[in-house]
């Protein structure tokens, strides 16, 4: 999936503006994913890529996720490590958290590229234990239902209060974003591939 968005959502020439001048969004990319670049200055990137995004969604949400997408994968493979679930549910879950994230962030905070990355991946870690409890839950009652004939005693099915608030993302699921950004086909068939389960 995320090869399929790297070359999906890769930018034009457009130009992201910076307090001192105007960088391609490629530019940006290099800047922002080397560990040598000081803190505030991938801050005032940040932050430029995150107004943008927050007042054009279409491109300026692509180009945040594209810029992102090498972080995004090493989230991505770290939770695949600890969880062992499907790699393109995990996947799937990334990309909903980053654009969430990206949706809700303030421009103006500090450590702001670290804090996307936390943000990201705590939600997207959230999402991996819910999915790892409904399975749990399904096998409890499956196994009550062999063994007495019934499913009591059940377990609540509500999402535990520490589940992420879909509302966040306006209620969207990440087919429903990828619609309107124009990914479905991507997303789709990153699902539908062959692909081994297993991290990349």
């Amino acid at each position: 999936m995320f090869d399929a968005l790297e070359t999906e959502l890769a930018p034009d020439d457009c130009r992201i503006a910076v307090p001192t001048s105007q960088l391609t969004v490629h530019c940006v990319r290099i800047i922002i994913q080397d560990r040598a670049t000081p803190d505030p200055i991938c801050d005032s990137l940040w932050a430029a890529l995150i107004r943008r995004a927050q007042t054009e969604r279409c491109p300026g949400e692509k180009n945040l996720i594209w810029i992102m997408l090498p972080r995004l994968r090493g989230i991505a493979n770290r939770l695949y490590r600890t969880w062992q679930i499907d790699i393109q549910d995990i996947r799937s879950e990334v990309i909903t958290a980053f654009i969430e994230t990206g949706r809700h962030a303030d421009p103006e905070q500090p450590s702001l590229g670290k804090r996307l990355w936390w943000s990201t991946y705590s939600l997207a870690r959230q999402a991996c234990w819910q999915a790892t409890r409904d399975v749990v839950h399904e096998d409890v009652e499956s196994l009550m239902i062999r063994r007495h004939g019934t499913s009591e005693p059940t377990f609540s099915s509500t999402p535990y209060e520490g589940t992420r608030d879909r509302a966040a993302v306006e209620g969207e699921r990440l087919g429903a974003l990828a619609s309107r950004l124009g990914l479905r086909k991507v997303i789709n068939d990153g699902h539908n591939s062959t692909e081994p389960r297993t991290a990349a």
